[in-house]
C-alpha cells in the first residue's frame, strides 16, 4: 500500500466535474443559495484530507440515484448522510446480504482489522495480513464481499500471495458494527496482554528505540525487540516521539 498526498481543491473539483461531464450528468444548484452540487461535494472533501475514500463512494451512491434526465441531485446527497453517510450505506447493505451464521463472525473478523493503542483512545484501522483474518469460511466470506465492496484495501487484488487488508476509511470502524461492546473487548484484550508481560522487558525495548531514534542506526532490531516483548503499537509509537 502506498501513501499518497492528498488532492488539491482543484483537483478535487476536476475528479468530481469531469467525469459527470463526459457521462453526460449534471449537479443540481440549490435552489436558495445557487451553489451546485459538485462544488458542495468539494467542499465536503476539501475539509477532511482522509475523504477521497468517502468521495468515491459519494459519487457511485448519487449516480446510482440519479434522476432519468441524469441529474445528481442535492436531495439525494443530504438523504444518504452526505458523504460519511454514503460509506455507511454501503457497508449497512453488505452485512444485510450475510447469512445469519456468518454474521455471527462478523464482529471477531472486524476486531482483527482494529486496533487499539491505548484504553482512552478509540479505535483505529490496522494493516492486516489476509491469512491472519481469514481463518474461515465465514471470515473468508465476509473479507471477500467487503474487498468486493471496495470496503477493504489490499495490496494484492489477485490474491496471488499474502495481501495486507485494511479499511478503507476509518469512519468503517463505526459503521461496521464496531460497538461499545467489541470496543470494551479490545481494551480489556490489551490489558490482559500488558498484565502478562515483563514490565522490565517492555521498558528495556522501549528505552533501545528512543536511543536507536536518535541516531541513524538501523531501527528494525528494536523494534523486533519491543514486538517480541508485546510493547503495544502506541507504546512504540510514542517512544519514537520522544
Amino acid at each position: 500500500m502506498y501513501r499518497l498526498n492528498a488532492p488539491q481543491p482543484t483537483e478535487l473539483g476536476q475528479m468530481i466535474h469531469r467525469p459527470a461531464q463526459l457521462a453526460g450528468l449534471r449537479f443540481e444548484k440549490h435552489p436558495e443559495t445557487g451553489v451546485s452540487l459538485d462544488a458542495i461535494l468539494q467542499d465536503d472533501a476539501t475539509s477532511d484530507p482522509t475523504a477521497l475514500p468517502l468521495l468515491e463512494f459519494a459519487l457511485t451512491e448519487l449516480w446510482n440515484q440519479r434522476t432519468k434526465a441524469g441529474l445528481l441531485t442535492i436531495e439525494s446527497y443530504e438523504r444518504m448522510g452526505r458523504m460519511t453517510g454514503a460509506i455507511a450505506e454501503r457497508a449497512e447493505t453488505l452485512i444485510a446480504t450475510l447469512s445469519t451464521g456468518t454474521q455471527a463472525h462478523l464482529a471477531p473478523t472486524l476486531r482483527a482489522l482494529v486496533t487499539v493503542a491505548r484504553a482512552d483512545v478509540a479505535p483505529t484501522a490496522a494493516t492486516v495480513n489476509r491469512s491472519r483474518i481469514a481463518t474461515t469460511p465465514e471470515r473468508t466470506e465476509i473479507l471477500d464481499k467487503l474487498i468486493s465492496a471496495r470496503l477493504l484495501l489490499t495490496d494484492d487484488i489477485e490474491n496471488r500471495g499474502d495481501p495486507k487488508c485494511r479499511l478503507a476509511h476509518e469512519k468503517l470502524i463505526e459503521t461496521l458494527v464496531i460497538n461499545e461492546q467489541v470496543e470494551k473487548e479490545q481494551v480489556a484484550s490489551l490489558r490482559e496482554i500488558k498484565k502478562a508481560r515483563a514490565n522490565g522487558a517492555v521498558q528495556n525495548a522501549l528505552e533501545a528505540i528512543r536511543k536507536t531514534a536518535r541516531t541513524r542506526d538501523n531501527l528494525m532490531p528494536p523494534i523486533l525487540e519491543a514486538a517480541q516483548a508485546r510493547c503495544t503499537v502506541g507504546e512504540i509509537v510514542n517512544a519514537f516521539r520522544a
